[in-house]
């Protein structure tokens, strides 16, 4: 019942107006990294591999921007607050399926 009332919550954060940009393909990326945290903190070698895959995948974004600075875009904080959401909600399905 727990995961069903944070489920329902979390989707609060995820629904989208109609004149809004954020495609399923977005949605399905979210809700897909939420599965894999899940699945990788409930199997015992992902998750001793995680702390250094981390590091790696950090160390490659900052490089990244330091050769290739992103454009400036304004802030949209409805539409991170829908991928926090759809990303949690993602983490807690495997959490009851993992």
């Amino acid at each position: 019942m727990r995961y069903l009332r944070s489920f329902i919550f979390a989707l609060c954060f995820v629904c989208v107006r109609g004149d809004e940009d954020y495609s399923f393909g977005e949605l399905a990326t979210d809700v897909g990294s939420g599965l894999a945290v899940a699945a990788c903190e409930k199997d015992e070698k992902c998750s001793e591999m995680m702390p250094t895959i981390t590091v790696v995948a950090l160390l490659i974004a900052a490089i990244s921007l330091c050769v290739c600075p992103p454009e400036p875009k304004p802030f949209n904080g409805r539409k991170t607050a829908k991928r926090v959401g759809a990303a949690g909600s993602g983490y807690l399905i495997g959490q009851s399926l993992f």
